[in-house]
């Protein structure tokens, strides 16, 4: 997502990416078109809940990191990322916690 708005990606995107992985790679990987549906709930989801929290987040961040480049030391203090990657890191945590499809 990140990498993405960098990009010009306004909304989320990679779900849409799933019915072209199920094309391309379907036949070596039957899982991805026996639980596609549920893949791309899951990534739309992920992608939601990382949206929330980069929103507020990551500019504060990056405002952190820019500051520091300007400095002759170049270096982010813990006090300044901490904040902002603390609920970077929950984020992740819980999208972690997203059920995983069942194997067959």
């Amino acid at each position: 997502m990140r990498h993405g708005k960098h990009l010009g990606f306004s909304e989320p995107f990679m779900a849409q990416l799933v019915p072209v992985l199920d094309r391309e790679m379907g036949d070596a990987y039957p899982e991805v078109r026996r639980n596609r549906e549920m893949i791309e709930k899951t990534i739309l989801a992920e992608e939601h809940r990382f949206d929330a929290v980069a929103d507020r987040r990551l500019p504060r961040l990056e405002a952190e990191i820019a500051k520091a480049l300007e400095t002759p030391q170049r270096l982010l203090s813990g006090e300044s990322a901490v904040p902002s990657l603390r609920h970077v890191w929950r984020a992740i945590r819980v999208s972690s916690r997203t059920p995983r499809p069942r194997r067959t």
